[in-house]
């Protein structure tokens, strides 16, 4: 037998507050017990294939103008650490 959402609505608002209460509860659980395993389980796939995925979106021009990668970063800490004021509250 399967009932609409409208139904089972209208069956949860008949509830008792006890019984709402408990309701209430266990479908927040439920919640919770799912979003624990979609955090917790990585999607099906090596992880190092997501990573060039992620990786292939950006423009490789930008990535072939960089000649030193090592001075490249120095040099983006060293523009953001001006942004940055540490001062500040």
């Amino acid at each position: 037998m399967t009932i609409s959402y409208e139904e089972l609505e209208e069956l949860a608002l008949n509830l008792s507050i006890k019984e709402q209460a408990r309701l209430v509860e266990r479908v927040a659980s439920s919640v919770a017990t799912q979003l624990r395993k979609q955090i917790t389980e990585p999607e099906a796939g090596h992880w190092g294939k997501r990573v060039l995925e992620v990786l292939e979106q950006y423009p490789i021009e930008e990535w072939q103008a960089i000649e030193n990668p090592v001075e490249w970063l120095a040099q983006q800490r060293a523009d953001s650490s001006h942004r940055l004021n540490w001062d500040a509250e």
